[in-house]
């Protein structure tokens, strides 16, 4: 898996957790509609990465690297494609090459990490630009703001794999932990770590403090997620099961088998009724109450192209060469194709549930194009 396919995986405004469905869509369904996209922006000198919306759903926020060697932030109304500002800043100030970015619950503040694990807060009203202490040197960072945007987290893969929080008024590094992804709980107060060993680490998000050590499995931990109510957690490992626990206790509450491969995700869906699963050939559907076995989604899964879950967790989106591929998170079910003519997405995001934009999806492609189309404009709709 390389640093690409591992942002993908990890990062999330905590619902963003990867899945890929290869080949389930390549026949176009009964049902499916076609979306043709509204906007299609042009790149911008040294490309566009990462995607981002903001929480009200009516922006969205680019940033990358411009020929100059700095870095830059473009927004972009979601409804419209139009550019309403872009912000320049000079190499002294900001590293090149952005690969992650994250905005507040509140919109008022952008985390940013580049090449080089360079981490920054930038004040949007304001323009002030700080400097988040970290003893990372080199790789790709993933950056996340808690939902409760009192913190922000971000991982770097590279020397040694390390995951560091810090107050986000303060910006004070509050505590450096290993581990190779790293979720929040959705009030923000705790989050768990996984370190590529059979264990699961749930923290004080806000203190650093270790709350509890998850025993249970029997190889590689990959991923865990909270439940919508904090009270659960669900961890997807090597071993080809998926554990549930109580995250006030950290007791085993349940063990889900029946992945032929190792899993590499869970997450569970907004209401908390169902959890999705992701292994390396297909996804699974259950009951998140009785652990039973809803829907198997049994196509080749292929990481080689940007996948993700919506944030609301209602969809599941593919890309493949000149497409996007969308399916019902909760049944398998095929909806829509989203067509366009690159070659290779690096980059989706989706407006938030409830948000102005609802339906409203963005992709960068490989030529720092943006794409941006709506749900409402399916076929027949």
């Amino acid at each position: 898996m390389n640093k690409l396919e591992k942002w993908l995986l990890i990062s999330v405004a905590a619902a963003l957790v990867a899945v890929g469905v290869a080949s389930l869509l390549l026949g176009r369904g009964a049902d499916t509609a076609e979306i043709q996209p509204r906007s299609v922006l042009p790149g911008h000198a040294g490309h566009f990465k990462p995607l981002i919306f903001f929480p009200d759903g009516k922006t969205i926020l680019s940033a990358g690297a411009n020929a100059a060697g700095g870095g830059f932030f473009r927004f972009l109304d979601a409804e419209s494609g139009q550019e309403l500002q872009t912000a320049f800043f000079p190499h002294a100030s900001v590293v090149v090459t952005p690969v992650s970015v994250a905005v507040s619950p509140n919109g008022g503040t952008i985390a940013v990490g580049s090449v080089g694990n360079d981490y920054r807060l930038w004040n949007v009203s304001t323009g002030e630009l700080r400097f988040l202490k970290s003893t990372h040197k080199e790789g790709y960072p993933v950056i996340e703001f808690s939902p409760n945007g009192r913190t922000v987290a971000a991982l770097s893969d590279n020397p040694s794999n390390l995951i560091s929080i810090w107050n986000v008024e303060t910006g004070a590094l509050i505590k450096t932990i290993y581990g190779v992804t790293f979720m929040y709980s959705p009030d923000g107060k705790m989050l768990a770590s996984a370190g590529m060993d059979p264990t699961i680490k749930v923290w004080n998000a806000e203190t650093g403090a270790l709350i509890h050590t998850l025993r249970g499995h029997r190889n590689t931990v990959y991923l865990a997620a909270f439940s919508p109510d904090n009270k659960r957690i669900a961890s997807a490992s090597y071993d080809k099961t998926v554990k549930i626990w109580d995250a006030s206790t950290g007791a085993l509450i349940q063990t889900l088998s029946g992945h032929r491969g190792k899993v590499l995700s869970a997450v569970y869906s907004p209401d908390g009724k169902t959890i999705a699963s992701v292994s390396d050939r297909y996804a699974k559907i259950w009951d998140a109450a009785t652990g039973a076995l809803l829907h198997t989604i049994e196509e080749q899964i292929d990481f080689s192209l940007s996948h993700v879950f919506s944030p609301g967790g209602k969809y599941l989106l593919k890309s493949v060469p000149n497409a996007v591929h969308i399916w019902d998170a909760a049944t398998g079910e095929p909806l829509y194709i989203l067509r366009h003519s690159s070659e290779q997405i690096h980059y989706i995001a989706h407006s938030p549930d409830g948000s102005a934009t609802e339906g409203t999806i963005a992709a960068a492609d490989q030529n720092g194009e943006i794409l941006i189309w709506n749900l409402n404009d399916a076929d027949g709709d």
